[in-house]
């Protein structure tokens, strides 16, 4: 997606349960983070998903709120979306679903201990 987003952090957030990707030959297994029970941030903080999949007002409840850190994956690379960004970051994944068939972005919900929110949205083509 367009914009001045930071650079992208590959292995910045990984499912609890594997520590590095699984590599078979040239080929690298894609983890779907949003189905992931646990996952681990670049800080050793374990995240647990609250539920499956979510809903798309759900999930633009929560990219409307500042306090939710957003983080986007898209083919191995992870980024963080800033509050201010959010907009038009939805807009960006809407217009993709409108011109292309197989455009799906999925998010997923996940707090730690201290009862944060983290939401994990991933584009699937």
């Amino acid at each position: 997606m367009a914009g001045a987003d930071p650079e992208p952090r590959r292995g910045a957030l990984r499912p609890a349960s594997a520590a590095e990707p699984v590599v078979h030959g040239d080929v690298v297994e894609v983890v779907d983070l949003t189905r992931s029970r646990v996952i681990v941030d670049e800080d050793g903080v374990r995240w647990r998903r609250r539920g499956g999949p979510i809903d798309e007002r759900r999930l633009r409840r929560l990219l409307a709120d500042p306090q939710v850190r957003v983080v986007h994956e898209y083919l191995f690379d992870l980024v963080d979306v800033a509050p201010e960004r959010r907009a038009a970051f939805w807009d960006e994944a809407q217009a993709k679903v409108r011109t292309s068939a197989y455009a799906e972005p999925l998010g997923a919900e996940f707090v730690d201990e201290a009862r944060r929110r983290l939401l994990v949205v991933v584009e699937r083509c």
